[in-house]
């Protein structure tokens, strides 16, 4: 409903403020147009799982102890190196757990891309996940379906694997 062309709320706020109308973003075909879908794509991703991530980092921030603050504070240190040197170093572990799981959704996004544009317009949209459905269940060549399902897999464990020894403590 957000993208209904003409009758959805993206294109309704865009019409409602002058600017933006003017610019001619009242009249955009979210989906239908290759050089918008993917990024309508990413934002319908990005709110999907945000609330999720903000409970994460939220909950790391609120495990911080107030002192490091203040000790950060006493030493002369501006917001800038309080982020640096305190927040960042204390809520990695959170960080990681946010990255890794983006990484592990981002590989299952078939059924939003599916039920959204099937890959379209063109083949703008596509992805690997909707790749191995197609090689699958259209063309009946499983063979080709599996072996990109196991790249995919070996894709998304590599980099995994990769980050968690980049952050491991040592």
């Amino acid at each position: 409903m957000i993208y209904t062309p003409g009758v959805g709320l993206l294109t309704l706020i865009f019409k409602k403020f002058p600017l933006l109308s003017s610019l001619g973003l009242g009249k955009i075909v979210w989906l239908g147009d290759p050089r918008t879908a993917l990024f309508s794509l990413l934002i319908a991703y990005s709110w999907q799982y945000t609330g999720l991530y903000v409970v994460i980092i939220f909950a790391a921030l609120q495990g911080i102890d107030p002192s490091f603050f203040e000790m950060a504070e006493l030493e002369g240190a501006n917001w800038l190196e309080k982020l640096i040197h305190v927040t960042l170093p204390a809520i990695k572990r959170q960080l990681f757990i946010c990255f890794m799981l983006c990484v592990v959704f981002t590989a299952n996004l078939f059924p939003l891309v599916y039920t959204m544009t099937m890959g379209g317009p063109g083949n703008s949209t596509e992805i690997l996940g909707l790749t191995v459905y197609k090689y699958g269940f259209r063309f009946f060549n499983m063979g080709s379906a599996t072996a990109i399902s196991v790249i995919l897999m070996l894709f998304v464990i590599l980099v995994t694997t990769g980050f968690t020894t980049f952050l491991k403590e040592k």
